[in-house]
Formats: C-alpha cells, structure tokens, sequence
C-alpha cells in the first residue's frame, strides 16, 4: 500500500474540520513524510500511527490551537471556544476504543454535562431573580416622588440600581466560567488523547 492511501483515509478522517484546517494538517504531514522519506504505507503507519490514531491527534491540536487564539478568522469564520471545544470531544471520540471504554467515556460525558447544564441553570434563575428584583425595585422607586419621600426614593432608587448592577457582574463571570471551563475541557481531552496516541 502506499502513501498516498494513507492519506486518503486520513482525509475522510477529518470530516469535522473545516476544508482550510484539513489542508493545513494535510499539507503539513506530507511534507513531513516527504522530509522523513516515508514511501508506504507502513512507514507511515508505523510512525504516526493508524490515520484514524493522526486524526484524532490532528483534531486535539487544532482544538488546542482554537482554544489559544478563539477569534482568529477561518474560512471566513470566526472561531470560538464552542467549536474548540466540539472539536476536542471529536478527538476523544474518534480514538479507536474498546466497547466498554467507549460505554464508560459515553456515560461520564453525559453525567458531566447535566451537571454542568444543571449548575448553569441555577446560577442563572439566580441571576434573573436578582436582575428581577433589581429593575422592580428601580421601577418602584419612583412611586416614591410624587409623595415627595426623597430618602426613601434615593434608597430603593439606589437599591434597585446596584441589583441591575451585580446582575450585570455576575452574567459576564457566569460568560467567563463557562468559557474556561470548557478550554480547561478541551485541553484536558487534547492531553488524553496524546497520551493515548502516544502509547498505541
């Protein structure tokens, strides 16, 4: 078999890439073949692995690369930490595994994400009932003028302006932890999967 075959199958490997990230890891790898002098598709497989094992290796780094540089433009694109992430967990699926590995890797996903689905849920009926509060209170405040009662318009005036204001704090950090920890994922599944390349 040749070369040639390998990459073929490493091509219909990477479906979950866009065409520019394909080429760039195909062009990559073949000229590296081409530099290390590998003609066969033995060579090939006894240096990188199956093109199944490359194309897992493949989908980490360029998880890994979306994750360092997220709104670096592709394919007229942005990316984002969703489609690093999305691409990580392609990593981790498309390594070969056992039936049981695979229930055990598919049952722990799915626990993970109710739970993080669950915590998300949570935090943010939290942070619509504070909001809620904040912008009834405001709305409020104002009954309180026409009586002429200006300490207790300023209180609930002020009251309901820092609810509005720890709502909006809190959204952008709830935003931010939810952007880490899925690259903190992703790295994470990037790791796994070397790891697990690296000792087939």
């Amino acid at each position: 078999m040749t070369k040639e075959q390998y990459f073929n199958e490493l091509y219909g490997c990477l479906n979950k890439l866009s065409q520019e990230e394909i080429n760039e890891a195909m062009n990559f790898y073949k000229e590296y073949s081409d530099e290390a002098g590998f003609d066969t598709y033995e060579e090939m497989s006894e240096h990188f692995g199956t093109p199944q094992n490359l194309a897992s290796k493949i989908y980490a780094d360029t998880a890994v690369k979306i994750m360092k540089n997220p709104y670096k433009k592709s394919d007229s694109k942005k990316n984002s930490v969703g489609k690093g992430f999305l691409i990580g967990l392609a990593a981790l699926f498309s390594l070969p595994l056992t039936f049981p590995l695979a229930i055990v890797a598919l049952t722990l996903l799915f626990v993970l994400t109710v739970a993080i689905i669950s915590v998300i849920f949570a935090i943010g009926f939290a942070i619509f009932a504070i909001g809620a509060a904040g912008i009834s209170i405001f709305f409020l405040s104002f009954r309180y003028i026409i009586p002429f009662m200006p300490t207790t318009w300023l209180q609930m005036f002020g009251a309901g302006l820092f609810l509005i204001g720890i709502t909006i704090g809190l959204l952008w950090l709830a935003f931010l932890a939810v952007k880490y920890i899925l690259e903190f994922t992703t790295l994470l599944i990037s790791k796994i999967v070397n790891r697990r390349i690296n000792h087939e």
